[in-house]
């Protein structure tokens, strides 16, 4: 393993950067790359395997972000964004 890998807290740091820059939540969304982006071995500790993106919303949650914003990084927001342009 590759121990300079990101963590959670590097990724959940990422994110709320995103969020302090645009001043709100609804601009973030989850993308993993875990369909061939990148191998395993290169993804954060503990996010090595797509059973584990739950350990985002619960550092988000722990973070103080509520299940509305959780669920529009988790999807929501995509769904915002593209249902307007798919239609």
């Amino acid at each position: 393993q590759n121990d300079d890998r990101a963590t959670i807290d590097d990724c959940i740091a990422h994110v709320e950067h995103v969020c302090e820059v645009m001043d709100h939540r609804r601009g973030v969304v989850l993308g993993s790359d875990m369909d061939g982006g990148f191998p395993p071995s290169h993804l954060p500790i503990e996010l090595d395997h797509p059973r584990h993106l739950h350990r985002l919303a619960d550092a988000l949650r722990d973070r103080g972000w509520s299940d509305d914003d959780v669920a529009g990084f988790q999807h929501l927001n995509w769904q915002r964004i593209l249902h307007p342009a798919l239609a």
